[in-house]
């Protein structure tokens, strides 16, 4: 599975991203996002970057880099959806591995996402497929939800009524 930066940063944050690797098996991240939250990350002493690094170091997350014809997708992808390096890379990427879906939390990313044929899962929906597949309990997915509230995370009351209706089915 590609994961963008947000996806990643919360998982960190978390200390989970083993929950990702029992769901995904291969996790993969483009050069910009590893630039964004490992190096960008330990700069500004962000507490999960350390974490993933070591997550990278064993092989748990792989980096990889798009082609070229990529690459000009992801400035093209950049350009005309406004969105940053990171997740246009992220996009390029899935779309150069012929990945149907791919983790992305921003609202514009997901919409770029969904223009190429991708099916984005946010960071919320990643909880629910845990839930879904008994990884899981409600009780530990209320607990993380409240966790990433604590991290600063920002989660609109809607989307978080439609997160918790959903899950309840």
């Amino acid at each position: 599975m590609i994961l963008n930066a947000s996806p990643l940063i919360i998982f960190g944050r978390l200390n989970n991203i083993l929950l990702l690797k029992r769901l995904f098996g291969e996790l993969i991240v483009a050069p910009e996002v590893y630039r964004e939250v490992v190096i960008s990350g330990k700069k500004g002493n962000a507490p999960d970057a350390p974490i993933i690094e070591s997550h990278i170091s064993k092989k748990e997350i792989v980096v990889i880099s798009p082609s070229t014809e990529y690459a000009q997708k992801s400035k093209s992808i950049n350009e005309v959806f406004g969105i940053d390096y990171g997740e246009s890379e992220t996009i390029a990427l899935a779309l150069q591995r012929r990945e149907k879906k791919l983790v992305i939390d921003e609202m514009l990313a997901r919409e770029a996402a969904k223009a190429h044929g991708l099916e984005p899962l946010g960071s919320l929906g990643v909880l629910a497929l845990a839930k879904r597949r008994k990884l899981l309990s409600v009780e530990q997915v209320k607990a993380l939800v409240a966790e990433m509230s604590r991290h600063g995370f920002r989660l609109s009351p809607e989307v978080l009524m439609k997160f918790w209706n959903s899950l309840e089915r």
